[in-house]
């Protein structure tokens, strides 16, 4: 006899393998797109966006600063790429955030998360 007689065996078992499957799914991790530009120059658009999430990277010969957008306050500058400058304190990115290396003539990069928060 089952402890609830009013739901069939296989129901029972239909239910608790479908818990387990929702609790054991892993969540997919966060892939970023990342993309150089040259400030200033025409064109400079990203192919991929989204309107919260982005980080933006402005790069000169002495330090890298980095942005991020946030709906309704628009762009902000949370720290510098890799290490403290100019007395800001380094930007705190995510979990498996990919590294920026910026190619020659490119000072501009953004990195754009899939899926979109």
């Amino acid at each position: 006899m089952t402890a609830w007689p009013w739901l069939p065996p296989m129901r029972t078992c239909l239910v608790v393998l479908l818990v387990l499957v929702v609790l054991v799914t892993p969540v997919a991790a966060t892939t970023w797109t990342v993309e150089y530009f040259t400030r200033g120059a025409a064109g400079n658009v990203s192919t991929t966006w989204c309107d919260t999430g982005v980080y933006e990277f402005l790069w000169t010969p002495n330090y890298t600063a980095v942005y991020t957008n946030n709906t309704g306050i628009g762009t902000v500058f949370i720290g510098m790429y890799g290490a403290p400058a100019l007395g800001y304190p380094a930007a705190v990115l995510p979990e498996g955030f990919p590294a920026i290396a910026f190619p020659a003539s490119k000072d501009m990069a953004s990195a754009v998360p899939s899926p979109c928060p």
